[in-house]
């Protein structure tokens, strides 16, 4: 299980300046300012809830962007 929200951590975490995402233990929530699919699918304000029991995640919500809006951005995992 902590594999799996590692992993998400790593993928969806960007090199922004102020913004970072955070998990929250409450709801099994994590909020991600920007996520980057493939370094050419851009989503800003990406929520997604963990079932910790089941190792599964789905995507709450999410706002497709343009990449020129963001900058480039680069994740390697």
């Amino acid at each position: 299980m902590k594999i799996i929200y590692t992993f998400l951590m790593t993928l969806c975490c960007t090199q922004l300046a102020a913004e970072v995402a955070t998990f929250s233990t409450d709801d099994n929530t994590l909020n991600v300012p920007l996520l980057v699919i493939n370094g050419s699918v851009y989503y800003q304000d990406v929520t997604i809830n963990l079932n910790s029991k089941t190792g599964e995640f789905s995507i709450l919500s999410a706002s497709k962007t343009d990449a020129a809006s963001v900058g480039a951005q680069s994740v390697t995992l």
